[in-house]
């Protein structure tokens, strides 16, 4: 597992967060961020992160957590298969 955290004081901050899309253009931001590499995915968290947009749109701060995983394949055997009217009707 890898992990990372920092504490962050930022100003005129430009992200890209994919291409063909327009900047996210930022005054100010604040907060602590962090993340962690999961086994088949990762989890992402914010603690009292704050920003101010160009356009003076102020987010006052919040903590937010995201995890993501990719699905697991599903085994079933042919027990687990059979129709549920007739495993119903025993």
């Amino acid at each position: 597992m890898v992990s990372g955290l920092a504490d962050v004081q930022l100003a005129g901050v430009a992200a890209t967060l994919a291409p063909g899309l327009e900047p996210l253009a930022l005054q100010s931001v604040s907060g602590r961020l962090g993340g962690t590499r999961l086994a088949g995915g990762f989890r992402f968290q914010t603690q009292q992160l704050e920003f101010v947009t160009d356009e003076g749109h102020r987010w006052p701060g919040g903590n937010v957590a995201v995890t993501r995983t990719a699905p697991k394949a599903v085994r079933r055997s042919a027990a687990n298969c059979r129709p549920i009217a007739w495993t119903s009707a025993r």
